[in-house]
């Protein structure tokens, strides 16, 4: 059994939530983007197709990627699937004016910018997997001095 895990940015570093962003990025380039859905449930795959909300929660899922799992059992956000989908929709918010972001700092409303978004008819895979990598690049922009300078101390959630 093959299994993809995120690599952290120093072997005695958690992942960041940039970092889940990147990976969730990676996954949807490798798998498939899909719309209406966490993933393609018609897809005949160990990896299906997902949405934006669904490639981050499988990027921050504590055992990484089988292909043996369930894929409705990874949906419960871990705090770290909820850190990496508070950011993007920040930068969604920030950067789109997209009109969804009354308590986006709540993680069902976060939740709901991210999907409405992914959702759009209009929306590519392009602008997809860029939004993840630009909202993750703000991301080290603003932390990873501090974490550079006291990794102890710094907050990457």
């Amino acid at each position: 059994m093959t299994t993809t895990a995120i690599p952290p940015a120093a072997a005695d570093t958690a992942p960041t939530p940039a970092d889940r962003l990147r990976a969730a990025a990676d996954y949807l380039h490798t798998r498939g983007w899909h719309q209406g859905g966490y993933y393609d449930p018609t897809a005949d795959a160990a990896y299906p197709p997902a949405c934006t909300a669904g490639a981050i929660m499988l990027a921050a899922s504590t055992t990484g990627f089988h292909p043996d799992h369930d894929l409705g059992d990874l949906f419960h956000p871990t705090p770290a699937a909820r850190a990496a989908l508070y950011l993007l929709a920040a930068y969604l918010i920030e950067a789109t004016g997209c009109d969804d972001a009354e308590d986006a700092g709540t993680y069902g409303n976060a939740e709901t910018v991210v999907t409405t978004w992914n959702d759009d008819p209009d929306r590519t895979p392009a602008e997809v997997t860029a939004a993840l990598h630009a909202a993750a690049d703000d991301w080290d922009r603003i932390h990873r001095a501090a974490l550079d300078a006291d990794p102890a101390s710094a907050s990457v959630h």
